[in-house]
């Protein structure tokens, strides 16, 4: 079992360095997105294939006691699951935060019907820093992670499109608490938490969002009231 010090370095810093001494580097792509590359001379990748963030990601031997506390929307007892993977990075996982999801929630989850487990699904290095703020500063607090998931949503377009999306998102937190910027950032508990479960979404073949698993059954693309309701066979 690696120490908490040893896993911080492993879970964060392990990507970069151990890849970088292979022959890669880290690259920011036109949209701003974060993509780990492989360079021409190494041999352990053929034809000089890109690797996913996911598929670092899912090298890494993060330990169980990192898991975190879910983020439930409902009553635990509710007779349907729900699990949303969303990406703050991601365009479709906005639209569908801002509009499907509220309708959902209102609709399902308030009365009883469904639970909604919210993960963050991390394709890139900027969709990592906005989930450990949002968790850090939101704590088990539902109503502050949810007020500040739509407010890193609201921003998007902002901050992906930056100079520095990393110092972008720490400017949004800093109006809930300046002190606490930095710290969260070095969350070393939230952030290998978050890789953790991106870990389980990648052993689910789960590769693009906003994905969702209905009662155990994986679904991707955007999800509906109408379509959910099918799916569940809901009797309007």
């Amino acid at each position: 079992m690696l120490s908490l010090r040893s896993s911080l370095i492993f879970a964060l810093c392990m990507i970069f360095l151990t890849l970088a001494a292979a022959g890669k580097h880290i690259s920011i792509k036109n949209d701003a997105s974060f993509t780990v590359v492989a360079s021409k001379n190494n041999p352990r990748l053929n034809d000089n294939r890109e690797e996913s963030f996911q598929e670092s990601l899912a090298k890494l031997s993060i330990p169980d006691s990192y898991k975190l506390k879910e983020v439930i929307i409902g009553h635990k007892n509710a007779p349907h699951s729900v699990v949303v993977y969303l990406s703050f990075s991601c365009c479709h996982c906005r639209d569908f935060f801002r509009d499907e999801f509220l309708k959902i929630r209102k609709k399902y989850a308030d009365t009883g019907i469904i639970k909604i487990y919210l993960k963050n699904y991390l394709d890139d290095l900027g969709a990592l820093e906005a989930a450990v703020l949002v968790r850090c500063f939101g704590g088990e607090l539902l109503k502050k992670v949810l007020e500040l998931s739509g407010k890193v949503f609201d921003k998007q377009k902002e901050w992906l499109s930056s100079k520095d999306p990393r110092e972008f998102l720490k400017n949004i937190f800093r109006a809930y608490g300046k002190s606490k910027v930095d710290s969260c950032s070095k969350n070393e508990k939230i952030s290998a938490g978050l890789m953790k479960e991106q870990q389980r979404a990648h052993e689910l073949k789960i590769m693009s969002v906003p994905a969702f698993v209905i009662d155990g059954k994986i679904h991707q693309g955007n999800l509906t009231c109408e379509k959910l309701e099918e799916i569940l066979k809901i009797k309007k």
